[in-house]
């Protein structure tokens, strides 16, 4: 195991996605520690699926020596106008208690794909050489 030694000296730990691989959480966990990964990027989906509670998948994830490393529970958090903006908030708010069990402090921000009121402006006529008619 001479790439995890030097990983770990690095200060540096390998993670994958759990939306990455197909089957269920107790299958992508298992084929996860079998490929000798150090860590978790949970998918929420696969929080929800699952039938139990954060914790119990906390102590699946210690058992196979992985860790949550981050928990993925968002899609279009940031640039959100109001009244969506406070939505994502108060959302983010009860997750975090979500992320406390699986044992992770980290949650990655990921660009906005939402439809806002800037990106519904319809956008002005083309010529055919591209250049506004």
């Amino acid at each position: 195991m001479e790439a995890r030694g030097n990983e770990e000296e690095a200060g540096v730990q390998t993670a994958i996605a759990t939306v990455s691989l197909s089957g269920t959480l107790n299958e992508k966990l298992e084929a996860i520690a079998k490929a000798q990964f150090r860590g978790v990027e949970m998918f929420e989906n696969d929080l929800l699926s699952f039938n139990g509670t954060p914790a119990e998948i906390r102590r699946m994830i210690e058992d196979l020596g992985l860790r949550t490393i981050t928990f993925q529970p968002f899609r279009d958090f940031e640039g959100m106008p109001e009244p969506q903006r406070a939505k994502v908030f108060a959302r983010a708010e009860r997750k975090f208690d979500v992320m406390k069990e699986l044992g992770c402090d980290r949650w990655p921000r990921r660009a906005s794909a939402a439809a806002t009121p800037a990106r519904l402006e319809p956008r002005p006529p083309r010529s055919r050489a591209g250049r506004p008619a």
